[in-house]
């Protein structure tokens, strides 16, 4: 075989796994969204109007209402203390069996007392509570009217406002990590989400997730 034929191989192979990539985390991701019920719908008030965000039956994120224009430019605070960040971990890339669409900030060894932030005015539409080798693990979903989404994860100890959150949400498991609120509670850019994250278990677990979606 020439190298030109090798080469070619190699590349044909390439992006025949690099589409299998892509359709796996499709099907991972979209997996919550397959019904477009109540419980897909971030139904958010306006000082104007109910503004609703949805993934359609295509997966387009899409809207009912009227949304006010985002900031322009768009800025977020970052949710991490950025003075004690010695580590981030980038969306888009494949870490273990899955491929993620958020990154993650780290901590150092000692930094359990470090918080996580949050970064836009928004709403929180999603709660989580799982357990995981023996801890409780945090995760929330906000949506801000214009149409921002985030979501910060792998929280270990939350703030009152948060707890109180989780307290009325059920515990939940892998195969359905997230629960929708009733109503939709808002949150300011710099508000504490939690004050501790990560895996008290392992010490160099000190991190926390962080994704942004449009």
């Amino acid at each position: 075989m020439t190298r030109r034929k090798i080469l070619i191989a190699i590349l044909a192979v390439t992006v025949i796994a690099s589409v299998y990539i892509a359709w796996r985390f499709l099907a991972y991701e979209m997996e919550p969204y397959k019904k477009a019920d109540s419980d897909t719908v971030d139904k958010i008030s306006t000082k104007t109007d109910e503004v609703e965000w949805y993934l359609d039956k295509r997966y387009v994120w899409s809207v009912k209402g009227n949304p006010p224009p985002c900031p322009d430019p768009i800025v977020l605070k970052s949710p991490a203390d950025m003075r004690y960040v010695n580590a981030f971990l980038y969306p888009g890339q494949p870490r273990g069996p899955e491929f993620k669409n958020h990154g993650a900030f780290k901590y150092p060894r000692n930094g359990s007392l470090l918080t996580a932030t949050i970064p836009f005015d928004a709403y929180v539409v999603r709660g989580s509570h799982v357990v995981v080798n023996g801890e409780d693990q945090f995760a929330f979903e906000f949506t801000a009217p214009c149409g921002i989404k985030y979501f910060i994860g792998h929280l270990r100890v939350l703030s009152p406002k948060f707890q109180d959150i989780i307290n009325n949400l059920p515990q939940n498991d892998e195969r359905s990590p997230f629960s929708s609120l009733r109503e939709p509670v808002a949150v300011f850019a710099g508000e504490v989400v939690a004050i501790e994250v990560g895996y008290r278990a392992d010490k160099d677990q000190v991190f926390f997730d962080f994704g942004v979606y449009d």
